[in-house]
């Protein structure tokens, strides 16, 4: 699925699939996004996962789609909504819980707080974020 800024549309705002032809196929919220950096040295792609899209037959309809912010939807910060989420390192090793939401200078700063109460300010962007998941309420980083 092609995009200008994928994760601008990252947000609660619901979107508008849009097909090859130009007609609007059906609307949607992104359900998940994952920065893939596996397909060529230095190079990334986002793969974003729609709400109830489920099978690879579904996925498949898509292909070669645009997405669309919905009309009248005004985007929202990603981040905005991740408070309680749980944080996992790449390795998968469970940092912690997002506790609050700080503003940093020029970004937002995820302060995620683990077990035993202590706290890691992690920069809400995607240079930091590999994945956001909405579905599972987990979001995985790149360091910390």
């Amino acid at each position: 699925m092609r995009s200008g800024t994928a994760e601008s549309f990252f947000s609660n705002a619901p979107l508008c699939v849009v097909a090859p032809d130009g007609s609007v196929t059906r609307r949607a919220v992104v359900e998940r996004l994952v920065w893939d950096e596996s397909k060529s040295e230095g190079a990334r792609r986002c793969v974003l996962a729609l709400e109830g899209v489920r099978t690879r037959a579904a996925a498949n309809a898509f292909r070669g789609a645009y997405l669309a912010p919905a009309k009248g939807a005004a985007p929202s910060d990603p981040f905005g909504a991740t408070r309680g989420y749980d944080v996992f390192d790449a390795a998968g090793g469970m940092i912690g819980q997002v506790y609050a939401i700080e503003s940093g200078e020029g970004a937002a700063v995820l302060v995620v707080r683990d077990a035993s109460g202590v706290e890691a300010r992690i920069a809400a962007n995607w240079e930091s974020v590999h994945t956001l998941d909405r579905r599972t309420r987990r979001i995985v980083v790149r360091r910390t």
